[in-house]
C-alpha cells in the first residue's frame, strides 16, 4: 500500500480516538480545562505534534481493530471459498492493486470506527449528563451514536464481504486461464 494512503487512514483513525480520549479527558476533569489544552496546543507546532499522536493512536487502535475483529474477517473470508493463502497475489495478478487498495482502506477504516464511534458515544453521554443534564440530547446522541456504530459494523462486514467474494471471482478465473 501507498505509504501515505496508509499514513493518511491511520490519522483518521487516530483522529477518531483523540475524540474520544479528549472527551473523557473532560468528563474525568472538567471542562474549563478545556481551555487549558487549547492554549498549550495554540503554542506548539500544533499539526506536526498533533498528526504524530494521531498516527501513534491510528496504529495502535487499527492493531486492537484488527485483533478485535479478526474472527469475524477470518469467517467471512472462508465463506468465500478463497483458497489461497494471501488475496493479495490474486489481486496483483489481475491488476486490480487499486481495487485492492481501496477496498483494504475502507475496511480497516470502518473497522476501527466500529470501536471509536461507541466509544466516544459514551464519552459524549457521559459529558451531556454531567454538565447538561437533557434527556432529549442523551437520546439524540444515543441514536445517532448507535447509528453509526451498526452501521460502521455492517460496512465493515459488507465492504470484507466484498472483498473476498471478488477475490475468489479472480482466482476462479486465474484458474480457469492457468487450466488452458
Amino acid at each position: 500500500m501507498e505509504t501515505t494512503s496508509l499514513y493518511v487512514e491511520l490519522v483518521i483513525i487516530g483522529l477518531e480516538t483523540t475524540l474520544w480520549i479528549t472527551s473523557y479527558s473532560i468528563w474525568l476533569t472538567d471542562i474549563k480545562y478545556l481551555s487549558v489544552l487549547t492554549n498549550a496546543v495554540e503554542k506548539l507546532p500544533a499539526s506536526v505534534f498533533l498528526l504524530g499522536i494521531m498516527y501513534v493512536l491510528g496504529l495502535i487502535v487499527d492493531r486492537v481493530a484488527d485483533l478485535s475483529f479478526k474472527k469475524v474477517e477470518n469467517r467471512i473470508r472462508n465463506s468465500s471459498g478463497l483458497e489461497v493463502k494471501s488475496s493479495i497475489l490474486i489481486w496483483k495478478r489481475n491488476d486490480q492493486e487499486n481495487y485492492f487498495k481501496y477496498t483494504r482502506s475502507k475496511i480497516r477504516i470502518l473497522r476501527a470506527s466500529s470501536i471509536n464511534i461507541p466509544i466516544f458515544t459514551v464519552s459524549v453521554l457521559l459529558n451531556i449528563f454531567k454538565y447538561y443534564n437533557n434527556i432529549f440530547l442523551l437520546l439524540y446522541v444515543a441514536v445517532i451514536g448507535g447509528g453509526l456504530t451498526y452501521f460502521s459494523f455492517k460496512g465493515f462486514k459488507q465492504a470484507t464481504r466484498n472483498y473476498y467474494n471478488k477475490a475468489r471471482i479472480l482466482e476462479l478465473e486465474l484458474q480457469k486461464k492457468d487450466n488452458k
